[in-house]
């Protein structure tokens, strides 16, 4: 069964490189800019996960995560933080908001994919 996956980032090549990425992996990925078009994308499709970047433009992603786990129709779904916030106390406030995971930026393949696994 072919994986979906939702890249969320404001910057371009931050969408692209997983993107491209996860493709060669076989997954299917769709990509947005900020928050509002990815829960309009949420809405339409569920995905079994959601690689969402913390810094967005008009809803951060943080809010996007509460939002994703109050909906019992987006139970299951894996959402994980794309971030280049790394401090101890941001990486407890970031998984304490509802992620399951963080993916660090700049990200390799290899850290990509142990979190697709």
């Amino acid at each position: 069964m072919i994986k979906s996956v939702l890249v969320v980032d404001d910057d371009l090549a931050n969408r692209m490189l997983p993107g491209l990425i996860l493709g060669t992996e076989k997954y299917q990925v769709s990509e947005c800019a900020d928050g509002t078009q990815a829960l309009k994308l949420l809405s339409e499709k569920k995905y079994d996960y959601v690689l969402l970047d913390i810094s967005l433009p008009k809803i951060s992603g943080i809010e996007i995560c509460k939002i994703i786990r109050a909906n019992r129709e987006l139970l299951g779904m894996k959402v994980i933080a794309y971030t280049a916030h790394a401090m101890k106390a941001q990486t407890k406030e970031i998984l304490s908001s509802g992620f399951d995971d963080i993916l660090i930026k700049p990200i390799n393949r290899q850290d990509l994919m142990t979190l697709f696994q």
